[in-house]
């Protein structure tokens, strides 16, 4: 065998192992192997998530609650001159009940829980179903959930660190929690509902670093929304306006993604909503503010629904 035939075959055994070596079928792209190393967004940041937003349900709840009491005290006050023979104490504290609808008394004083029954988040941690005769046992049972809350922070710090949050954000994040803790123990209902929105803000940012068939932009588009209808609570409308506009770029983003999923009517939709919304904030008018508000929230849901049921 002559040396230009052993070089010929050497040769074309170079181009053979070139050739495997640059098949798509083999190799994957970087995109979709760095994809598959992301992890899925953690079940701890999920409830973490879920927590902070039933502990803004049941904080919102408290100047209802509240109501129910003093129409309480009416009523028992009011029974006792009615009635001419004697009861008991625990007779005129039925009576005095029956006809106080503390869930009506709830939403009627309400800001924001409007909009967290459209992302289905309920009350879960504090009895409503009569009017009490003090507010203590609820805050101590916000308060226990708010320890609830540190404990998935432990468990979740970590998760965050492995795919490379910056110890800035993490810092600044649990800095926020503690301040937010301090202002609920103090039971300062407005702040504390700022407070646990603005820790949401950053659920949605620490979701960009897994994988998720839902962009974070939709989560922070919800925060935006509940952010401006708490400014708009408080007279200041061209904070909440600031909001709206966040929320109205955050969904022109994502506008593109959605139409190429079919999603033409929700897009618009959620345009639609978000003019509207920002017409009572010029209109100064919060009772409309707070339906349009939740209208915009349930337009978000529409996104989370179209995303999730995307195939990748």
């Amino acid at each position: 065998m002559t040396n230009s035939y052993l070089k010929k075959i050497t040769s074309l055994i170079l181009i053979f192992i070139i050739l495997i070596g640059c098949s798509p079928s083999l190799q994957k792209p970087p995109q979709e192997e760095s994809d598959s190393k992301t992890p899925e967004v953690p079940k701890v940041l999920e409830e973490m998530e879920t927590r902070l937003l039933e502990v803004m349900y049941a904080i919102d709840s408290m100047p209802g609650i509240e109501k129910s009491i003093v129409e309480k005290e009416t009523a028992k006050q009011e029974e006792e001159i009615e009635t001419e023979v004697d009861q008991k104490k625990e007779e005129k504290e039925e009576a005095a009940k029956k006809n106080i609808d503390v869930e009506m008394l709830i939403e009627e004083n309400a800001v924001i829980i409007p909009l967290l029954k459209e992302i289905e988040i309920e009350n879960t941690v504090i009895d409503i179903t009569e009017p009490p005769d003090t507010t203590d046992k609820h805050w101590y049972d916000i308060n226990g959930t708010v320890n609830d809350i540190h404990r998935n922070w432990n468990a979740l710090e970590p998760l965050l660190q492995e795919v490379k949050v910056s110890k800035s954000l993490t810092e600044e994040f649990e800095s926020h929690l503690d301040d937010t803790t301090d202002i609920i123990a103090s039971k300062s209902i407005e702040e504390s509902l700022m407070g646990l929105n603005l820790l949401t803000s950053y659920m949605a940012d620490f979701r960009s670093y897994f994988k998720s068939k839902v962009p974070g932009e939709v989560y922070k588009a919800q925060y935006l929304i509940r952010e401006a209808v708490l400014y708009a609570s408080a007279d200041e409308f061209d904070r909440a306006m600031t909001s709206t506009n966040k929320a109205k770029e955050l969904g022109d983003g994502l506008r593109p993604r959605i139409i190429e999923m079919k999603g033409e009517d929700v897009a618009h939709k959620y345009q639609l909503s978000i003019e509207d919304l920002q017409q009572q904030l010029k209109n100064s008018n919060f009772p409309i503010t707070k339906v349009k508000g939740a209208i915009v929230v349930k337009n978000t849901t529409l996104m989370v629904d179209l995303f999730e049921s995307s195939i990748k």
